[in-house]
C-alpha cells in the first residue's frame, strides 16, 4: 500500500489545481445531490399534507 500512497501524493503534488478543481466538484455534487433530495422531500410532504387538508384524511 505504501507504493500507491507515494505515486498519488506525488501526482497530487504536481497538479495541484487539478486536485483543488476535483475537491471543489466533489464537495458541490455532494451539496447538490444533498439539496435535490431535500427537495423532492419537501414537495412530497406539502402534496400529502395538502391532499390530507383537501379530502379530510
Amino acid at each position: 500500500m505504501n507504493i500507491f500512497n507515494k505515486v498519488t501524493l506525488q501526482s497530487m503534488k504536481k497538479s495541484r489545481t487539478r486536485t483543488i478543481v476535483t475537491v471543489i466538484g466533489v464537495a458541490l455534487s455532494a451539496a447538490m445531490i444533498t439539496a435535490v433530495s431535500t427537495f423532492a422531500v419537501s414537495l412530497q410532504n406539502y402534496m400529502v399534507n395538502g391532499a390530507i387538508q383537501k379530502y379530510g384524511g
